[in-house]
């Protein structure tokens, strides 16, 4: 038994807590002909997506692959507090110039009033730096959650390796059928032209050597043994494709295209009913493996 093949669909998640953040990585991957990794990441971390882009590359070949971090804080933040003092110094002057006919607008201004006035007080969350325990929090959790996907994806590989077993087997025996009926049936056709061709002859003398020649030729040009053995050939190399392992996926689509092209030749050759409905069973299984083959990485 060889590698492992790997399907494109996976789900990983993971979740750490550090001392000032807790860090959440889910990880969805589907079926895509290339390797497209699409990154949904918080405002502090969109200038190390290129770092994690390294990271999942080196692990995965083919697939769309949606990555979401989520940070949340642990504990209090740090806030902070801006009296903007000219502002303050200019509001006051303002209410001094006012009529002293008026009430003493400046002495009943309190805590209360300035804090109601944008421009004089200003609050903020300070802007949290990034230490290299952080980093490494983040690059764990991202890694834990890669490695899960990875697990999912060769359980699930492991499923298809199955399958695809299986649907070769039962190619295999069409061709083997398929073989057993070619016989058969060339028997039967030469028999039968052969009795044609003398009574359309009648009385007419034609060397016997000569009949047997062309009626030869005849069931030659509707002989399937050369596309039976090409089939053959296929379903080996794709059962070995298969053990072998890896990122196979591509060459098994290939594969997949050139089985179908000889159950079409087959199909086009054939004038045996048994064949034919043999060759349309076998189409069906050929797009079935067809449509697996498209989630094998």
């Amino acid at each position: 038994m060889g590698a492992e093949i790997r399907s494109m669909t996976g789900f990983g998640e993971a979740a750490r807590e550090g001392a000032r953040f807790r860090v959440t990585v889910t990880i969805r991957a589907v079926n895509y002909r290339g390797l497209e990794l699409i990154f949904r990441l918080p405002d502090e971390l969109r200038n190390r997506e290129s770092e994690f882009r390294k990271i999942l590359g080196a692990a995965l070949i083919r697939g769309r692959v949606d990555i979401r971090v989520g940070i949340e804080r642990v504990g209090e933040r740090t806030w902070k507090v801006e009296v903007r003092q000219g502002i303050l110094e200019k509001l006051q002057g303002a209410l001094a110039e006012l009529d002293h006919s008026m009430v003493d607008t400046a002495a009943k201004l309190g805590y209360g009033d300035l804090l109601r006035i944008p421009e004089v007080v200003h609050i903020e969350a300070e802007r949290d730096e990034w230490t290299s325990d952080d980093s490494r929090l983040i690059e764990a959790v991202l890694q834990e959650a890669l490695e899960a996907t990875l697990e999912a994806r060769q359980a699930e590989g492991a499923e298809l390796r199955s399958v695809l077993a299986r649907d070769v087997e039962r190619l295999s025996k069409i061709a083997d059928s398929l073989d057993v009926q070619r016989e058969v049936v060339s028997n039967e056709l030469l028999g039968s032209l052969r009795d044609r061709v003398a009574s359309l002859l009648g009385e007419a003398t034609i060397p016997e050597e000569r009949v047997v020649q062309e009626t030869a030729l005849l069931v030659e040009k509707s002989d399937v043994r050369e596309e039976i053995d090409r089939l053959r050939a296929h379903l080996r190399q794709f059962a070995t494709i298969v053990n072998a392992g890896g990122a196979v996926g591509r060459r098994l689509n290939f594969l997949c295209q050139e089985i179908l092209r000889e159950l079409n030749t087959l199909g086009s050759k054939c004038r045996d009913s048994a064949m034919i409905t043999a060759v349309l069973d076998g189409k069906v299984i050929c797009e079935e493996i067809r449509e697996q083959v498209q989630n094998v990485e």
